[in-house]
Protein backbone atom coordinates (compact mmCIF):
# COMPACT_ATOMS: atom_id res chain seq x y z
CA UNK A 1 0.00 0.00 0.00
CA UNK A 2 2.84 2.37 0.87
CA UNK A 3 4.30 1.65 -2.56
CA UNK A 4 1.10 2.61 -4.47
CA UNK A 5 0.60 6.01 -2.82
CA UNK A 6 3.75 7.63 -4.33
CA UNK A 7 2.95 6.15 -7.77
CA UNK A 8 -0.65 7.40 -7.63
CA UNK A 9 0.57 10.82 -6.51
CA UNK A 10 3.07 10.94 -9.42
CA UNK A 11 0.41 9.92 -11.95
CA UNK A 12 -2.03 12.57 -10.69
CA UNK A 13 0.71 15.19 -10.76
CA UNK A 14 1.75 14.24 -14.31
CA UNK A 15 -1.83 14.29 -15.60
CA UNK A 16 -2.63 17.59 -13.86
CA UNK A 17 0.42 19.35 -15.30
CA UNK A 18 -0.25 18.55 -18.97
CA UNK A 19 -1.07 21.55 -21.17
CA UNK A 20 -4.70 22.02 -22.10
CA UNK A 21 -5.95 21.31 -25.59
CA UNK A 22 -6.93 24.43 -27.53
CA UNK A 23 -10.22 23.79 -29.33
CA UNK A 24 -10.85 27.41 -30.24
CA UNK A 25 -10.48 28.54 -33.87
CA UNK A 26 -7.41 30.61 -34.76
CA UNK A 27 -7.50 34.30 -33.98
CA UNK A 28 -8.84 36.06 -37.12
CA UNK A 29 -6.76 39.16 -36.40
CA UNK A 30 -3.57 37.12 -36.71
CA UNK A 31 -4.45 35.17 -39.86
CA UNK A 32 -4.33 36.90 -43.23
CA UNK A 33 -7.59 37.40 -45.11
CA UNK A 34 -7.76 35.56 -48.40
CA UNK A 35 -9.00 37.70 -51.28
CA UNK A 36 -10.14 36.47 -54.69
CA UNK A 37 -11.20 38.49 -57.72
CA UNK A 38 -13.77 36.94 -60.01
CA UNK A 39 -14.16 37.64 -63.72
CA UNK A 40 -17.54 39.05 -64.75
CA UNK A 41 -18.57 39.15 -68.43
CA UNK A 42 -18.86 42.71 -69.78
CA UNK A 43 -22.17 44.59 -69.55
CA UNK A 44 -23.50 42.35 -66.78
CA UNK A 45 -24.51 43.57 -63.35
CA UNK A 46 -24.89 41.32 -60.33
CA UNK A 47 -28.42 41.04 -58.96
CA UNK A 48 -27.80 38.43 -56.25
CA UNK A 49 -24.97 36.20 -54.99
CA UNK A 50 -25.04 32.87 -53.22
CA UNK A 51 -21.86 31.50 -51.62
CA UNK A 52 -21.39 27.96 -50.40
CA UNK A 53 -18.61 25.49 -49.62
CA UNK A 54 -18.33 21.76 -50.01
CA UNK A 55 -16.08 19.47 -47.97
CA UNK A 56 -15.24 15.98 -49.16
CA UNK A 57 -12.92 13.18 -48.07
CA UNK A 58 -10.61 11.28 -50.37
CA UNK A 59 -11.14 7.56 -49.88
CA UNK A 60 -8.25 5.27 -50.73
CA UNK A 61 -7.25 1.81 -49.59
CA UNK A 62 -10.46 1.22 -47.68
CA UNK A 63 -9.42 3.52 -44.83
CA UNK A 64 -12.45 4.56 -42.82
CA UNK A 65 -10.77 7.47 -41.01
CA UNK A 66 -11.65 10.97 -42.17
CA UNK A 67 -8.13 12.04 -42.96
CA UNK A 68 -7.20 14.43 -45.72
CA UNK A 69 -10.41 16.42 -45.76
CA UNK A 70 -10.48 18.81 -48.67
CA UNK A 71 -13.02 21.22 -49.96
CA UNK A 72 -13.86 23.92 -52.41
CA UNK A 73 -15.92 27.04 -52.41
CA UNK A 74 -18.37 27.99 -55.12
CA UNK A 75 -20.44 31.03 -55.94
CA UNK A 76 -23.67 31.29 -57.89
CA UNK A 77 -24.30 34.77 -59.27
CA UNK A 78 -27.59 35.96 -60.70
CA UNK A 79 -26.75 38.70 -63.20
CA UNK A 80 -28.63 40.89 -65.66
CA UNK A 81 -27.43 42.46 -68.91
CA UNK A 82 -27.34 46.24 -68.45
CA UNK A 83 -28.89 47.08 -71.84
CA UNK A 84 -31.13 44.15 -72.81
CA UNK A 85 -32.23 43.04 -69.34
CA UNK A 86 -31.60 39.36 -70.16
CA UNK A 87 -30.92 37.31 -67.03
CA UNK A 88 -27.89 35.04 -66.55
CA UNK A 89 -26.79 32.55 -63.95
CA UNK A 90 -23.02 32.35 -63.48
CA UNK A 91 -21.57 29.41 -61.56
CA UNK A 92 -18.04 29.83 -60.18
CA UNK A 93 -16.57 26.55 -58.93
CA UNK A 94 -13.25 26.11 -57.17
CA UNK A 95 -12.65 29.86 -56.94
CA UNK A 96 -9.18 29.38 -55.50
CA UNK A 97 -7.92 27.93 -58.80
CA UNK A 98 -10.09 29.74 -61.35
CA UNK A 99 -11.60 33.23 -61.44
CA UNK A 100 -13.78 32.53 -64.50
CA UNK A 101 -17.24 30.96 -64.28
CA UNK A 102 -17.43 27.25 -65.03
CA UNK A 103 -20.98 27.68 -66.39
CA UNK A 104 -22.91 30.62 -67.82
CA UNK A 105 -26.63 29.97 -68.18
CA UNK A 106 -28.69 32.43 -70.23
CA UNK A 107 -32.41 32.75 -69.56
CA UNK A 108 -34.20 33.55 -72.80
CA UNK A 109 -37.80 34.78 -72.79
CA UNK A 110 -40.28 32.26 -74.10
CA UNK A 111 -43.22 33.53 -76.13
CA UNK A 112 -45.27 30.37 -75.67
CA UNK A 113 -47.60 29.82 -72.75
CA UNK A 114 -47.63 26.60 -70.78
Amino acid sequence: MKFLVPIAFFVLLAVGCTPSVNTLPPDPTRTPTQETSLWLPPNLEIVRLDYDAEVYTRISGGDTWMEGNEGRAFIIAHARHKKTGVHYLLVYEDIIRSSRPSQIIKFEPNEQEF
